[in-house]
């Protein structure tokens, strides 16, 4: 997307939002014209002008979704963390993507959950929340997920090809992380944290890379395991679990992880749960001790891509605002507002 986009947009917040400080706000770009749309409808209206290749960039508030996406547009809102200047951007409800929606790209949002029955290609997911997960009933190629916060990513058997799962937090209680990668995927500096389940932390994972993750599993008992699956490499991974990795013997390779801690993330997280809190520091305590193949730390603040703090999308964001209670003795109405490139 050009950065003159975002900044037009980022006007039109200002002077809108101030015109109608309590209603959401969509903006569409079509083709170079710009559009705006308010009320809870706001991201529905939106979408019903838009073509493929438009992109729509949400205010903070609430939002209904569409019954089903099927264009490949890009969604962007101001980000999932709880903040007193710009708010955080959620969609009320599940997001349902049908064919037609390639090449779409979701940011800066918080949304119930993700799901597809339809092939579809390109879809990136970057920096949003999902309360519950993402789900696939069909094909799906190039897949991007990374600085995102969730429960769990699931493909239900399909032949996905070149996904990338990366610098996510995933936790969940009573169920698997990950789950039915046929194809094979990248997948690095995450935290996967799964807690009281009877099921492994990647179920029927076939034929990936799974490298500079922090991987936290409860049970310990023999009959509980990492991984169910086949053909995977699992590399410089920080494992705390003191049962077996591996539910088919031997059918996966093991090279360098860290699991001198078992049951105890203590040591590299303090005070991490099997749900996300916005008030804990993921941040490990020591960054040198535990690192990835590349020399840089495990978990979401190691590779090539870092967690971004706050998680927040690459629009202009406002860093401070003033606006003063009454006009002065002229009749102006003092506003001093701040705002820092995201790119």
């Amino acid at each position: 997307m050009k950065k003159s986009f975002y900044i037009l947009a980022f006007i039109y917040f200002l002077g809108f939002n101030n015109l109608k400080a309590q209603s959401s706000v969509a903006t569409l770009d079509h083709s170079g014209t710009t559009s705006v749309f308010y009320g809870a409808n706001a991201l529905v209206d939106a979408y019903n002008a838009s073509v493929d290749g438009d992109a729509i960039i949400l205010s903070s508030g609430s939002f209904n979704p569409p019954s089903t996406i099927q264009k490949g547009l890009k969604i962007i809102g101001v980000g999932h963390y709880p903040d007193s200047i710009n708010g955080r951007t959620f969609i009320n409800g599940n997001i349902i993507l049908g064919l037609g929606a390639n090449n779409i790209l979701f940011e800066g949002i918080e949304v119930t959950n993700l799901s597809s029955n339809d092939t579809i290609n390109n879809i990136n997911i970057k920096r949003c929340r999902l309360d519950n997960g993402i789900s696939f009933g069909q094909i799906v190629n190039n897949v991007i997920i990374e600085g995102s916060v969730l429960q769990y990513i699931d493909f239900n058997n399909n032949n996905n090809n070149n996904t990338i799962i990366r610098n996510n937090i995933i936790l969940i209680f009573n169920s698997s992380v990950i789950s039915n990668i046929q194809g094979g995927a990248l997948i690095e500096n995450n935290i996967l944290y799964e807690q009281y389940s009877y099921n492994s932390i990647f179920n029927n994972v076939n034929n990936s890379i799974i490298k500079n993750n922090i991987i936290r599993k409860d049970y310990g008992q023999d009959q509980f395991y990492i991984i169910i699956g086949a053909g995977n490499i699992f590399q410089n991974n920080y494992i705390a679990y003191s049962g077996p990795y591996d539910g088919i013997p031997l059918s996966n390779i093991y090279n360098n992880n860290y699991s001198n801690t078992p049951w105890n993330m203590n040591s590299i997280i303090p005070n991490i749960s099997s749900s996300f809190d916005y008030n804990i520091d993921y941040h490990i305590l020591n960054p040198n001790q535990y690192l990835g193949t590349d020399g840089t730390q495990v978990g979401i603040y190691g590779g090539s891509n870092p967690y971004k703090e706050n998680a927040t999308p690459d629009n202009p964001r406002i860093v401070s605002k003033y606006i003063a209670p009454q006009n002065d003795s002229n009749g102006n109405l003092q506003i001093n507002i701040t705002a820092k490139p995201q790119y």
